[in-house]
Formats: structure tokens, sequence, C-alpha cells
């Protein structure tokens, strides 16, 4: 996610991103939001809602990342009651779900992609992209040379 959403998201939600501060041996939220910025609505929506069911602020992400092509939400820590808990096990649930049908590099509408070496959910526009990335980066492999591939001189 770019620097500016990534801002916007720890100022407005700085206790539910409050490890994002944190040591790289306590967290994977150091590494920040790694996922692309199209999914940003859908990440401010799920924080938003989290937040107002948690104000207390005892629960805190630990990592959000892509994976498979989907939204993976990873958190922690003690709410107020079972229903809350469970409330926010189902919004985090849809919004993974949801993440499955939107691009994650501009929010349109979006499908899973498994034909340029690994899974994202993208557009046709950034489909067609990546899969031209994808080609540049094959026809730009050089052929694998063996040491033990050099000619063999028979002796004579």
């Amino acid at each position: 996610m770019n620097k500016k959403n990534t801002k916007y998201l720890l100022k407005k939600y700085p206790k539910l991103y409050a490890q994002y501060y944190w040591d790289k041996m306590q967290t994977c939220m150091c590494w920040g939001f790694a996922v692309s910025d199209g999914w940003f609505k859908l990440i401010d929506g799920l924080s938003r809602r989290i937040t107002k069911l948690d104000p207390d602020g005892t629960l805190q992400a630990e990592q959000v990342k892509e994976k498979f092509g989907g939204l993976r939400f990873y958190y922690g820590g003690r709410v107020r009651t079972k229903e809350v808990a469970d409330e926010i096990r189902h919004l985090v649930d849809e919004a993974e779900e949801k993440s499955f049908h939107l691009c994650e590099e501009c929010g349109k509408k979006g499908e899973i992609r498994n034909d340029i070496g690994w899974y994202r959910t993208l557009c046709i526009r950034h489909h067609k992209l990546a899969l031209g990335i994808a080609k540049k980066k094959i026809l730009s492999l050089k052929p694998f040379k063996h040491k033990t591939n050099k000619k063999y001189k028979a002796k004579k």
C-alpha cells in the first residue's frame, strides 16, 4: 500500500494499528500493509467497523497482507464479550471474502488469476498488464548453463 494510504489508516485507527511501530521480532505488522491500493477502501471500512465494536482498542491488527489472491487480516487481543468477538470475526471473514472479487490494484470488479506465476485478484486491465510483465520476465530469462555443459573434447 502506498505511503499516503498507510499514513491515513495509522492516523485514523491508531489503537488498531499500534503494532505497526513495534519491533519485527514482536509482530508482522511492522512490515506495513502488504497489499496494493485497490483494497484500501475495503481495509478502511473493516477498520472503521472493528473500531466501533472495540472502542477501548484492546484488539490490534498483527498482519495485513495478500495471500493466494485474497486479503488476510490477522489480529489479536481481547474484547468485552463473546458476541463482540464473533461479530469481529464475521466482519473479517466478510472482508476477506470480498477481496476475492475486487482488483487489488484499483478496487474495481476483479477475479482470481493464476496464470501470471502467482495468485492475484485483478480486473481485466490489470490482468493484461500483469501478463505483459510476466511474459517480459520469462522472455528475459537466459537459459541455464551448468559448468559441465562445456563441449567435450575427446582425446586422440
